[in-house]
């Protein structure tokens, strides 16, 4: 189970309880939790100290976090600073991080897409992912490339099994509005 304590203008405190164990985890200033469907992993957003927060509010900064993973039975850490979300695919085989813009003003949307193969204990790095999305058995993901200068803008899907990358469509336009069907 997870819980948070949070206080006015302070830091947040995010624990990690294990009910048939009682041992607990702090992970300070953690926030947005999500266990995997498999419950050996846990993972959360994990902002800046409070004091440092509002000193970017007040110069008008962006304020990045960081994307924190926990194997909870090793006890072993990962984490990507300026992340914008994360998910775990059915099956608890991928954990996927992506970015947040580096340039706030530009006018694409894509960043970089952590993809973490959870039993293997390997990551690579997709370029300029405007959306992605796991199906729903976990087999595959999804992603929207939305480039800088919209070269090689496009639809593309990993087979996760073997990692192929098979392009569905691809062009100068823009791609959004990812959705897999229930089949």
């Amino acid at each position: 189970i997870t819980f948070g304590y949070q206080k006015p203008e302070a830091d947040d405190m995010l624990y990690v309880k294990n009910l048939e164990t009682d041992k607990e985890i702090e992970i300070p200033r953690g926030s947005r939790p999500q266990f995997s469907d498999d419950s050996r992993w846990v993972a959360c957003m994990v902002s800046l100290p409070f004091k440092e927060i509002e000193k970017l509010r007040k110069d008008k900064k962006p304020i990045p976090e960081k994307a924190q993973l926990m194997n909870l039975r090793t006890g072993e850490n990962f984490s990507w600073e300026n992340a914008a979300s994360f998910s775990f695919s059915k099956g608890s085989k991928f954990f996927a991080v992506k970015k947040t813009k580096p340039d706030p003003d530009a006018k694409h949307n894509g960043t970089d897409l952590i993809l973490r193969n959870l039993e293997k204990g390997v990551e690579g790095n997709i370029g300029s992912v405007g959306e992605f999305q796991f199906n729903k058995p976990g087999t595959m993901l999804s992603y929207t490339v939305d480039a800088r200068d919209k070269s090689g803008n496009g639809v593309i899907v990993i087979y996760l099994s073997s990692g192929v990358h098979r392009p569905l469509d691809n062009g100068e336009a823009d791609y959004a509005r990812l959705a897999w069907d229930e089949q």
